[in-house]
């Protein structure tokens, strides 16, 4: 849009320097004819009053000879009318130019008020969208760190437990380990010695699942 505008009116700029050329010209020509015109009047004035008296009177033979580029009375009309009417014309034709230019740059002023508004709209469809992006952003960064801190929570929790687990395992362990200081015959796989062998089976066996749990939350 911009680049049309900008041509428009360059055009029309260009348009209105011809113009003023052809006013410049025509102007020049018709102040010249007034200019010949006031001169001629001085001379015939002049003329009109000289008498029998008046200095300078002589004889002149050649008074009768026709100058050269000397014009009829149709001619001079004729060339004073068109010099006159080109005149006008070109200020007519400047007032039309000035008018167009006018109208041009009024124009152009909508149409980038026009434009100034479609961008202001753009721009502010624009910034709404943004704005709601954040506020999405801040709720998902929200929730992730919610997210987070109760992934973290969970994960101190089983390691809690997985020392409480292993606390267990030492107290089994112990107790399995001390019971073979038995003496004799009474050193045997009673149900004592069964349960904490279960005991301590099902302790490792928490372990291994509560380190895969911690591995898996981190």
């Amino acid at each position: 849009m911009l680049k049309e505008i900008y041509s428009d009116l360059q055009g029309q700029i260009l348009q209105a320097f011809e113009t003023l050329i052809r006013m410049q010209e025509a102007s020049d020509a018709f102040y010249t004819d007034i200019a010949d015109k006031n001169e001629a009047m001085h001379i015939d004035i002049d003329q009109y009053n000289l008498n029998e008296k008046s200095a300078n009177i002589s004889f002149k033979p050649f008074a009768t000879r026709k100058p050269e580029h000397q014009l009829d009375l149709q001619s001079w009309e004729d060339l004073s009318r068109s010099i006159l009417e080109r005149a006008c014309a070109e200020i007519a034709r400047g007032a039309e130019v000035i008018h167009r230019l006018h109208l041009g740059v009024h124009q152009a002023a909508n149409k980038m008020g026009a434009k100034s508004d479609r961008v202001g709209d753009a721009l502010r469809v624009r910034v709404h969208d943004t704005e709601r992006a954040i506020r999405e952003l801040e709720f998902q960064r929200s929730m992730m760190e919610t997210e987070q801190e109760k992934m973290q929570q969970e994960t101190r929790n089983l390691e809690e437990a997985r020392r409480a687990k292993r606390a267990s395992l030492k107290l089994a362990q112990t107790r399995l380990e001390g019971r073979q200081d038995r003496p004799g015959n009474e050193n045997n796989e009673d149900a004592a010695h069964a349960g904490l062998l279960d005991e301590l089976n099902g302790i490792v066996d928490s372990i291994d699942a509560l380190d895969e749990q911690i591995t898996k939350s981190k």
